[in-house]
């Protein structure tokens, strides 16, 4: 809260962000990836490693930059050693 006791304005979205809130799926995915990944203890190079993919696709994924497919979503799963259905959760 500001000095002066108004709430100072929100940041503005990061670019790409827009584009997450305006889909409800993407952004259900990249939140649940994000939380299955912290809850397993994992930073996105582990993650990544446990994968078999580079790290930066992690981060794609986790910004919503990249949909993963079928196949990506059960080796994202697998590496968390989580059911897919965590990732797909609420979707």
């Amino acid at each position: 809260m500001a000095s002066d006791g108004r709430t100072p304005p929100a940041d503005p979205p990061r670019k790409g962000e827009a584009a997450i809130a305006s889909d409800p799926v993407l952004s259900r995915f990249v939140l649940n990836l994000r939380r299955a990944r912290l809850r397993a203890g994992m930073t996105q190079e582990e993650l990544a490693e446990a994968c078999g993919m580079e790290r930066t696709y992690v981060s794609y994924l986790e910004r919503g930059k990249a949909e993963p497919k079928l196949r990506m979503i059960a080796r994202l799963a697998e590496g968390l050693d989580t059911p897919a259905t965590e990732l797909l959760h609420g979707l």
